[in-house]
């Protein structure tokens, strides 16, 4: 997804996005 890592707009992708370690 090209949801920008703090963008609380998809749960899904922020909990993606802290994985990922941003």
């Amino acid at each position: 997804r090209e949801i920008a890592s703090g963008t609380i707009a998809d749960p899904g992708s922020v909990k993606a996005n802290d994985k990922t370690g941003m």
